[in-house]
């Protein structure tokens, strides 16, 4: 830590306690973006910014105020405690807010990537450009490029109660996005796909080239199928498009509010009995994972669902005092502008032995997803969908025919217990915090088509 920040958090204790609050935490981020966005052979755009600031919580009297400011000025931090403790008096009082007091130390970090300063800006330019040409290589029928980018995020993360000592993290992420048209004759489709994660080493910009233009290409020639009840496959980014519009259901603030599906079934059978899921902040590498959420909680591995069965949700520090059991870690910040909510850090899938040809070679007509458009129109509450699709009809491994305009209904608890296979191409996606999932089989769904 600078000496700025130090003194940072000296002055905010200093001012803080002239008013003997029960408790306060102080919550700082520093941050540092470049985003690159090149086609036809030349950067289209480049951006990059730094931003830091600092969120103020004042717990008293039961009682909770929040504050924050993007100026260190100390006359501003006066003014913003000030500002605080004015707006605690007109706050409703909840016996069930809590901060931490002393907090142990977390686990020395894993090794930081540093290649956001220490890779030339001119190698990551050099990688689109090598990127532009890894697609055009990977079919015939890639004659355009809507957009290739790259972006890189480092991150500097403090936190500290009244009674802790100051918390920090450092994290970076690197990442890569593609967007292509394939065109056949008249016919033309449009495939994309990306890729993050926590260090540059380990982007394969030749693997998401393939992706990218598969994606595009494969779809040439689609067409509706019969409407009527399919086996579908839904690959592991599918899958996880899924689960992170339905992760809110295992919130406990959306729990105890009624307005998840999920209230009162600890112990009951919500998914088939292969389904195995957990969240895991404590993974070594993964996007989802930190030391300590933003209320100072150590990261943590909490089980939701074993052999199909509801075994738990996620806490933050309120509704784990009102439940009467410990925090799991899932109370995040997306910066210093807001307070802390309840999501998942890593959501991972146990894998199953099967592989991925094993799924899509099921008996009989096998339809595989591969594009879900319209999630955000799901019922977040009892899991209700209709959403639009893409994918591909397979007969014994073998294509039958590309499909799109097509629909795919049902409720998504239904849809975990009609899991009947699962797969064990794991791969991670940045949904809803990072999501660790295999590809999986259902061995009914409601398509609608022609």
């Amino acid at each position: 830590m600078d000496r700025n920040l130090q003194d940072f958090f000296q002055r905010a204790q200093v001012e803080l306690e002239k008013f003997g609050f029960e408790n306060w935490d102080i919550y700082c981020t520093q941050e540092q973006a470049r985003d690159i966005s090149w086609r036809n052979k030349e950067i289209e755009d480049f951006k990059e910014s730094s931003d830091s600031g600092y969120a103020i919580r004042i717990l008293d009297k039961q009682k909770v105020s929040l504050v924050y400011a993007n100026n260190f000025d100390l006359a501003k931090i006066t003014k913003n405690i000030e500002n605080a403790k004015f707006i605690l008096d007109y706050m409703t009082p909840d016996e069930n807010f809590k901060m931490h007091g002393k907090i142990a130390p977390p686990l020395t970090q894993e090794e930081v990537d540093l290649s956001f300063n220490e890779v030339a800006l001119n190698k990551k330019i050099q990688s689109l450009a090598e990127f532009e040409e890894l697609l055009f290589a990977q079919h015939p029928t890639i004659k355009k490029i809507e957009q290739i980018g790259y972006g890189e995020v480092k991150e500097t993360s403090f936190y500290r109660t009244k009674y802790s000592p100051i918390l920090e993290e450092e994290t970076t992420h690197y990442g890569y996005s593609a967007d292509v048209i394939a065109q056949d004759g008249e016919e033309e489709e449009s495939g994309s796909d990306f890729s993050y994660k926590r260090k540059f080493r380990d982007l394969d910009i030749a693997a998401l080239a393939e992706k990218v233009a598969y994606n595009a290409y494969s779809m040439l020639h689609s067409k509706p199928i019969r409407s009527g009840y399919y086996q579908v496959v839904l690959k592991n980014d599918i899958f996880a498009q899924f689960l992170s519009t339905f992760l809110d259901l295992f919130s406990a603030d959306k729990v105890q509010n009624n307005k998840s599906v999920l209230a009162g079934k600890i112990g009951e059978q919500i998914a088939s009995s292969s389904l195995y899921l957990v969240d895991d902040g404590t993974l070594p590498g993964q996007l989802g994972s930190m030391l300590f959420d933003g209320e100072g909680t150590p990261a943590q591995r909490t089980p939701l669902v074993k052999e199909g069965k509801l075994s738990g949700y996620l806490y933050d520090l309120k509704t784990a005092s009102k439940d009467k059991v410990q925090a799991t870690g899932n109370a995040l910040r997306a910066g210093y502008q807001g307070s802390p909510a309840i999501n998942p850090t890593n959501i991972i899938v146990g894998k199953g032995q099967s592989s991925y040809e094993d799924l899509i070679s099921a008996k009989d007509q096998v339809l595989v997803i591969n594009n879900v458009m319209g999630m955000h129109t799901s019922n977040l509450v009892n899991g209700d969908f209709s959403v639009g699709a893409t994918g591909y009809l397979m007969n014994n491994g073998g294509l039958i025919t590309p499909v799109k305009q097509i629909t795919i209904a049902g409720n998504f608890l239904q849809l975990l217990s009609n899991i009947s296979n699962i797969a064990s191409d794991v791969e991670s996606f940045p949904y809803h915090g990072n999501i660790i999932t295999p590809s999986v089989l259902i061995s009914e769904l409601s398509v609608s088509g022609v």
